[in-house]
Order: C-alpha cells, then structure tokens, then sequence
C-alpha cells in the first residue's frame, strides 16, 4: 500500500509541479481523466506500465520516477533524485521541491560538465 500512496503523491506532485489540470494531463498523456484521479487517490493499485510512460512523458519527467514510485524496479537505469526529494520532502509545496530539484540538477550538470572537461584535458595530454 505504500508504493501506491508513494505514486499517488509523486503523480499529484508532478502534475502541480508543472501547473497541469487533472484535464490538461489528460489531454496532454492520452490517458483517461478519470484513470489519472484514481492513481492520484491511490484506488488504482496496479496502474499499467504504458500508462505510467505516458504520464511520464507529458510530465516531462522520467518514467523511471514513477515505476520507482510504484515499487517496480527498472535494473537498466537507476531513478533520479526526485523520487526521494518527493518521499523525504514530500510535506513541502510543490514549487519548493521543484526549487529543490532544479538546484539539484544544476549540481549534477556542472557536474557533468566538469567531467567532460577533464576528458578534454587528459585526451590533449
């Protein structure tokens, strides 16, 4: 039952995180308003997995995310930091975790980009 509330939150979140309407996600997903009510207030336990990418999708977060909030495990890749931001932080609003989690990426993609730029160097030396 936790992972459903989990996914119920992240889902709710997600959507208030980007200003969508339980209509304008549906809209934008293709997935059936009335489905996406029932995730969000944890009635539908076992949500199909093509419905989740769909929802990730016009989200525009990743569908790992949300299989992690539901309790699946995706082996090939890891989920990002949102899913705990959202588990731990989850009694913040949702402009704050976004503030959180856009902090976080900054992080992660100077990162990156410092990575890369040693590459550059030790393939010059």
């Amino acid at each position: 039952m936790k992972a459903t509330i989990s996914l119920a939150q992240a889902l709710y979140q997600s959507r208030q995180a980007a200003e969508l309407s339980l209509r304008d996600l549906a809209e934008r997903s293709g997935v059936n308003k009335a489905v996406i009510s029932r995730i969000e207030s944890g009635e539908r336990v076992q949500p199909r997995a093509d419905t989740l990418k769909r929802l990730a999708e016009a989200l525009g977060i990743s569908a790992e995310d949300l299989f992690a909030a539901a309790g699946w495990t995706v082996p090939a890749e890891l989920p990002s930091f949102q899913p705990y931001l959202r588990t731990k932080y989850g009694h913040l609003p949702p402009d704050k975790l976004a503030l959180l989690e856009g902090i976080f990426r900054r992080i992660a993609d100077e990162q990156e980009e410092h990575k890369r730029e040693q590459n550059k160097t030790r393939e010059r030396s």
